[in-house]
């Protein structure tokens, strides 16, 4: 009885945490992160990720990011590979303003697998809370796991030299 009520209110806070300005905003690109996995903790996990954001504009390279994942509520299990991409989306752009993406983004996920299974992470956030996650559709992931919570997803430019994810 008290799961459901725990979880709706998860997701409401969530959707709450989403900035208002970068629901209908500007497409900047897509973002595409990859996990090699993670144990859960029960009442929450940590993955880490390392991510490629491919701008709209063609002309822009594309940039590497590592990033981390912490989401608290219910998560059991353990996952092997994950494969997550959201389109990017800013509130507002200003021609010659800095297209960085790196920040803390918050929201709600929500996943399952046996073997094989999926799940969506909505995420509001970045500088100045301008930018909103999409999922582009439901993740791809290995593993035995449920997952439903409040998350926060911390991106950062990859250093010079490390290894970065190409999609």
């Amino acid at each position: 009885m008290k799961r459901p009520a725990l979880l709706a209110a998860a997701a409401l806070l969530g959707a709450l945490a989403l900035p208002a300005g970068a629901e209908a905003g500007t497409r900047l690109g897509l973002l595409t992160c990859q996990s090699d996995g993670a144990l859960a903790y029960v009442i929450g996990s940590s993955k880490d990720y390392l991510c490629v954001f491919k701008p709209a504009d063609r002309g822009a390279a594309p940039e590497p990011y590592v990033a981390r994942l912490d989401t608290v509520g219910v998560d059991l299990g353990i996952t092997g590979r994950q494969d997550l991409s959201w389109i990017v989306f800013a509130g507002s752009t200003q021609p010659g303003e800095p297209a960085s993406i790196a920040g803390n983004y918050y929201g709600v996920s929500a996943d399952a697998s046996v073997a094989a299974g999926g799940g969506a992470k909505i995420l509001g956030g970045g500088p100045d809370n301008g930018f909103t996650l999409q999922p582009t559709s439901l993740q791809a992931q290995f593993g035995l796991n449920a997952t439903a919570g409040i998350s926060r997803f911390t991106l950062e430019h990859a250093p010079k030299g490390d290894v970065v994810y190409k999609p």
